[in-house]
């Protein structure tokens, strides 16, 4: 096991940030519990942040900067859009089982935070709507590469398709079973190749 003493102090919150934050909650860990579990002194902990609130906020950008790129390398090994879509929400059925369907670590801190302007809702908003737009490219498929705007179906499609993954996270958390995954990523399917179906493009 790895010296804790090698890893950076703010690693070792970030980290200790990703237990705490998606286990219990932002309000239920105080900034003490997150000090004893990192390791660190207090006064390096505000060394690196001003407050518990700036630690969520760099807690979920790591959080979701590393699922995407989970998510994007898993995507990217296949390329037949049905193939994509489907590799979409393997990716995610195997998160939601790791997790033991602790649902999406996103939504969980947003439902704790009701105020809509509030700077933890808008940066989980912001990052939602990277996975939309991600989703659309994956749809467009390689007109996006050139530049193009996603054509209306496109994101018709990738508004169905981030609907059914939302669903599928909170579902799998609501109801502590992997069936909703299965589900949604069956729906998608079935969207995919009705698009193609319908001339939109031949789904692989």
């Amino acid at each position: 096991m790895a010296d804790r003493s090698s890893v950076p102090a703010r690693q070792r919150l970030l980290d200790a940030a990703n237990r705490l934050f998606y286990r219990q909650g932002y309000r239920s860990t105080g900034i003490n519990q997150l000090i004893d579990e990192a390791d660190v002194a207090k006064a390096s902990f505000y060394n690196h942040f001003s407050s518990k609130e700036e630690l969520a906020l760099a807690y979920l950008q790591r959080r979701h900067e590393r699922w995407m790129k989970a998510l994007t390398s898993q995507v990217d090994m296949h390329a037949p859009l049905q193939r994509r879509i489907k590799a979409i929400f393997d990716c995610l059925e195997a998160f939601i089982a790791k997790e033991d369907f602790r649902g999406c670590g996103q939504l969980n801190l947003a439902a704790e935070f009701p105020g809509e302007e509030h700077s933890i809702r808008v940066q989980i908003r912001e990052q939602k709507q990277e996975l939309r737009a991600y989703l659309q490219s994956v749809i467009q498929g390689p007109s996006e590469d050139r530049g193009e705007e996603p054509s209306e179906q496109a994101k018709q499609l990738a508004n169905a398709a981030y609907l059914l993954y939302e669903a599928a996270m909170v579902e799998s958390q609501n109801f502590g079973a992997s069936w909703p995954a299965e589900a949604a990523k069956q729906a998608a399917g079935q969207l995919i190749a009705g698009r193609a179906d319908n001339g939109g493009g031949a789904a692989g």
